[in-house]
């Protein structure tokens, strides 16, 4: 199945051939570090390679989970904002230019 030459350059040390059945066998081998079985409880033993991934992929999602709501709490009040002061407005210019000057006094805007 390999080379002549590649059988060779093993048996004189330059790399070795380490054959593996599956990707975490070959993640043990690579590593030198278990990968980890998962467990009934759907996680994997602390101190193994899958382990690690599993908390690095829920921090990322956390992570982006957040990343979306401030956005989103971000976009909502600023258009909380708008619809607001647009309010202001319709309700000020409804108002007689006397009765505007005292709104503007009791809240203390200069806005003319």
């Amino acid at each position: 199945m390999l080379r002549e030459d590649v059988v060779e350059a093993e048996r004189q040390g330059k790399f070795h051939i380490y054959p593996v059945r599956t990707i975490d066998e070959g993640i043990t081998v690579l590593t030198g570090v278990e990968a980890g079985e998962r467990q009934e409880d759907s996680t994997y033993p602390e101190g193994t390679v899958n382990h690690a991934v599993q908390n690095r992929l829920r921090e990322l999602a956390t992570k982006l989970k957040d990343f979306g709501k401030k956005e989103e709490e971000a976009t909502e009040g600023e258009e909380s904002e708008e619809i607001e002061g647009k309010q202001k407005h319709i309700k000020d210019s409804q108002l007689s230019k006397p009765q505007q000057r005292e709104a503007r006094l009791e809240t203390g805007s200069n806005d003319n």
